[in-house]
């Protein structure tokens, strides 16, 4: 079979199916000292209350040479995986490229974001809290959008960053084999353990304290 026809026909088929894309471009992350830009960042957001998870170190190396891998970021409660994932490597991608995730939500409104998420624009996805989302229903039809996130995600290039307290067993179970077959290609799977590190927020005098 002759290359150009092989050529023209990929042609072809982009410009019937906006979505088609045989080779998608991956994109891999190689952040030169990730892990103290990702202290900087959380002493910045938290100030002297920042507390380093030695968990987070995997996070350091997936942001040092992604391998063209997402990340999920599985654990209990309160282990510092939104904090990572929503605040701190957002904060990192766009002090180091200049460019920030394409879009950012809670599971809680993947269903409200369907549409959106569909067209496909967006090429790092970051979602917190995966598996709290109930099913979409629409004209009675009902359907699972992380699904459909996951499946587009594998066929356009997409970079999935996730947290979820959810177990694999529990995931398996909410989004079948299938799906969570992908994710195992598509992310790097971080498990961040231990007790919460959740703090309550600085009094007004430990704010003085600190700017003094």
């Amino acid at each position: 079979m002759e290359t150009k026809k092989i050529e023209q026909a990929e042609d072809e088929l982009r410009a019937e199916h906006p979505n088609f894309d045989p080779n998608p471009y991956w994109m891999c992350y190689r952040f030169k000292d990730a892990k103290e830009g990702m202290m900087e960042i959380l002493h910045h957001l938290l100030g002297k209350k920042a507390k380093w998870n030695k968990d987070y170190d995997e996070v350091a190396t997936w942001l040092t040479d992604s391998h063209f891998k997402g990340l999920l970021i599985m654990g209990e409660y309160g282990t510092g995986k939104s904090l990572i994932c929503c605040k701190v490597i957002p904060l990192l991608m766009k002090v180091k490229t200049s460019r920030g995730p394409s879009i950012m939500l809670s599971a809680f409104d993947l269903n409200r974001y369907a549409e959106v998420l569909g067209k496909g624009h967006h090429k790092i996805i970051i979602i917190d809290d995966v598996g709290v989302e109930s099913e979409l229903v629409e004209y009675g039809k009902r359907s699972i959008v992380f699904n459909e996130v996951v499946d587009r995600a594998e066929r356009l290039g997409q970079t999935l960053i996730l947290t979820t307290n959810l177990s694999e067993k529990e995931l398996t179970s909410k989004y079948g084999n299938r799906t969570i077959d992908r994710l195992k290609f598509l992310t790097r799977k971080v498990i961040f353990s231990g007790e919460s590190l959740r703090v309550p927020k600085p009094t007004e005098k430990e704010n003085r304290e600190e700017e003094m």
